[in-house]
Order: C-alpha cells, then sequence, then structure tokens
C-alpha cells in the first residue's frame, strides 16, 4: 500500500475490482500511466500527443470516470484548464464525496477567475467528504485543512475586492468549523501564510511598478526635451533663413537701386550729348549741302562748253565755286571732328547701359532662382515642423501600464497558482490507486 494520506483519499475512490476485471484493470492503468508519460512536460507537442492517443482509445476507456479524470488532469498539466474543467466538474458531481475531485474543481475554477462556480463548490463542502473523528487520517486532514486555509487566504487577498465580506466571511466560518481544533490551527497557517506572501508579493510589484513609472517618466521627460530641443532648433533654422533671406532681399534692393542709379546717370549723359550733337550735325548738313550745291554747278561747267561761253568762263584759270568749295570745307572740318568725338562718347556710354542692363537683368534673374530655393526651403521647413507638431502629439505622460517586467508581476499576483499549485502528483497516485484492485 501507499502511504497513510493517499490511502485515506483513495479510499473512497476504490472499486473492488472482481477477479475477471483484473486484466482490464491493468491494461487501464497502463494506458494511464502512458496518458501522464505523454503530458508530463506542457508543450504544443505533448498536447497534440496526448488529444490524439486519448481520441485513439476504445470508448469504453474513454468512457471510465478514472481514464477521463486522468485526461482532464493531464489537460491541467498542459495548461489547458478550459478544456479540463467540464470533465473535473463532471467527476466532481458524479463523486460529491471526493475530497481531492473537491478540491480540483474549487482550484480549476478559482483559476479560471470563475468566481460564482467556485463560490458554489466551495458551499458544497461537506464534513463527509472528511472521515469520522475517531477514524480520521491526521495527515490527511491536515491537507485538506491546508488547501482550505490557502483558498481563503486567496480570497481574502488577492481576491479580496471581487467578493462580498460578509459572504465570504459565511463561506469561511462553514469551511473552518468542520475541521477540530488542530486541523483549523493549519487552516488558520495555511491562510495567513497566503496573505504573508501577498503581501509580499504586492510591495514587489508596487517596487517595480514604481520603478517601470520612474523609466516611463524619465524616457517622456528625455522625449519631451529632445522634442523641445528639435523645435528650437528648428525655429532657429527659420529665423536664420528668414534673416538670410530679408538681407538677400535687402542686398538685391540696394543692389537695383544703384544700378538704376548709374543707369539714370548714363541717360542723363546721353541725353547732353545728343543735345550737343543736333546743332553741329544740323550745320554740317547745311555745309554739306552747300559744297554739293557748288560741286554740281562746277560740274554743270566742266561738261558743258556752250554754258561756259554763254557764261563766258575760262576754266583754265580755276572753276569759278572752287574757292567757295574749299572754304566750306575748311569750315566743315572741325564740325566733323567735334561730332567724332561726342559720337564716340555717345557709344561709350550706350556701351555702359547695355552693361548696366546686362547686370541688373542678372541680378533679377538671380534673385528669382532664390525665390524658389526658397520655397523648396520653406516647404522642407514645414515638413519638418508638421513631424514635430505630430510627434508632439503622440507624445504623452506615462500612465499605469508599467513595465513588461512589473504587468508580469501583477498579473502572478493575482493568480491562484502562485500560492497553490494544483496537486498533479497527488492525482496521479489517487486515480493509479482507485485503478490497483485491493
Amino acid at each position: 500500500m501507499r502511504n497513510a494520506g493517499i490511502c485515506v483519499l483513495t479510499s473512497l475512490l476504490a472499486v473492488v475490482a472482481p477477479p475477471g476485471d483484473l486484466r482490464a484493470g491493468s491494461k487501464l492503468s497502463a494506458s494511464v500511466e502512458h496518458l501522464f508519460e505523454l503530458g508530463a512536460e506542457p508543450s504544443a507537442k505533448a498536447l497534440h500527443a496526448v488529444q490524439n492517443y486519448y481520441r485513439r482509445l476504445p470508448r469504453s476507456t474513454r468512457d471510465d470516470w478514472r481514464m477521463r479524470y486522468a485526461y482532464a488532469v493531464t489537460l491541467i498539466r498542459q495548461k489547458r484548464l478550459l478544456d479540463a474543467r467540464p470533465i473535473v466538474e463532471q467527476a466532481a458531481a458524479a463523486r460529491p464525496d471526493d475530497l481531492g475531485l473537491w478540491q480540483s474543481a474549487v482550484w480549476v475554477h478559482l483559476t479560471l477567475g470563475d468566481r460564482t462556480k467556485a463560490l458554489a463548490e466551495l458551499a458544497r463542502f461537506k464534513r463527509s467528504m472528511l472521515a469520522p473523528e475517531s477514524d480520521r487520517d491526521g495527515a490527511a486532514a491536515q491537507q485538506a485543512a491546508d488547501f482550505c486555509g490557502k483558498i481563503f487566504g486567496f480570497l481574502s487577498g488577492p481576491w479580496h475586492l471581487r467578493l462580498h465580506a460578509d459572504d465570504l466571511k459565511k463561506v469561511r466560518s462553514e469551511l473552518r468549523d468542520a475541521f477540530v481544533p488542530e486541523e483549523q490551527a493549519v487552516f488558520d497557517r495555511a491562510e495567513q501564510d497566503v496573505l504573508a506572501q501577498y503581501d509580499e508579493l504586492r510591495g514587489e510589484q508596487a517596487s517595480l511598478s514604481e520603478q517601470a513609472h520612474d523609466e516611463a517618466r524619465k524616457r517622456f521627460a528625455d522625449a519631451r526635451a529632445a522634442l523641445l530641443q528639435s523645435q528650437t532648433s528648428l525655429d532657429e533654422k527659420k529665423q536664420d533663413f528668414t534673416d538670410k533671406d530679408a538681407k538677400r532681399s535687402a542686398d538685391t534692393k540696394a543692389k537695383l537701386a544703384e544700378l538704376d542709379g548709374k543707369l539714370k546717370k548714363l541717360e542723363q549723359q546721353y541725353e547732353k550729348i545728343a543735345e550737343q550733337m543736333v546743332p553741329l550735325e544740323l550745320e554740317r548738313e547745311a555745309l554739306t549741302a552747300q559744297m554739293a550745291a557748288i560741286a554740281v554747278g562746277d560740274a554743270a561747267l566742266l561738261v558743258n562748253p556752250q554754258l561756259r561761253k554763254n557764261l563766258r568762263i575760262n576754266i583754265d584759270f580755276g572753276l569759278p565755286g572752287q574757292r567757295a568749295y574749299n572754304m566750306i570745307e575748311q569750315a566743315l572740318a572741325p564740325i566733323v571732328a567735334q561730332l567724332n568725338v561726342l559720337g564716340g562718347k555717345a557709344a561709350e556710354v550706350v556701351d555702359g547701359i547695355a552693361e548696366l542692363e546686362a547686370e541688373r537683368q542678372t541680378l533679377v534673374f538671380g534673385r528669382v532662382q532664390d525665390a524658389g530655393k526658397i520655397a523648396l526651403k520653406k516647404k522642407e521647413l514645414e515638413k519638418q515642423q508638421v513631424r514635430l507638431d505630430h510627434d508632439n502629439k503622440r507624445l504623452k505622460a506615462p500612465k499605469g501600464a508599467g513595465s513588461a517586467e512589473s504587468r508580469a508581476a501583477a498579473t502572478r499576483v493575482r493568480l491562484l497558482s502562485t500560492y497553490l499549485e494544483f496537486p498533479l502528483e497527488r492525482e496521479k497516485e489517487r486515480i493509479l490507486q482507485a485503478i490497483a484492485p485491493d
């Protein structure tokens, strides 16, 4: 036989097998043990193997409550509590005086967070689940008291906000009164142990949470400072760009004003030269006309002997207009020379005007190109401002999310398995003992 505690726990489960069923019991025991071996460690591969093996078992084997409960225990080991719960509920309902099944049902409901079913299962506890005091196994009863004490430590600690205090007090009193004073001491000690562990874990979680919040606040402050620095840098760029643009505009305006002043002076010089050239040009044209008339007259005399005879002009002594022509030519020479001088000055002025016009056009064209570059630069600065505004909107003060470590700690505080693990090995032993013949 196994140890005394397991004997008492399994005494209510054990079924005396007729001699003809020994072989079937041995086969069932082997199937259960193989199922436990397949699901020994939680993994997707192990879960798949367990499910496939269970489905391939004969229907008569699957319908045996011990095999079904063994399958539920294996599913719990594989962290598939939702799949295991209906099987555990059916087994506990079919054997209302089985303390082990009752404990499994309570554990599953609380682990899944089902308050209603957990309280209903606690209210179903009966004194008959324990052996009479005269025949009671101290170890088994104390184990049950330890389990119940931890359950109520969990309900009074991590779940204290989920239950009404009066309801909890009533159920606790009824459950605790089922035990003798020595077992009640075990109950109270287990309850206090869970509450002490809860306080310790809650302190650790609060410390982690505060540390996470400090780190989040620092990250927020650093991000805010970086954004402010980026905004300051962008504002400085904008101001520098605006100042440079204004200076370019002022320089261009000043240069254009200077060029326009020079152009105006040259145009005035050109007008003065033109004014000086007009009377000289008129005089030159008049003298030239006179010379042309004299030349025409002399030419006519030269080619017409009859005209010379009529006018009694002897060309051997020279043409009659030659002297006048020479005099006019002498008078015309200084006028032509003065006109040439003035024409040279006018050409220089015209060249100066052309150079200034070209310089002015280059300056204006350069400013137009600058305007295009300025527009592109403004667009780039606007894009940077939009990105900064977007980052500013996204940046929010840290709230109570905490770090992954602090969230994991908070979850661990609320889980029943933190304080009371499922009695996996004990239930395996109970199932195998229930199969084994006396």
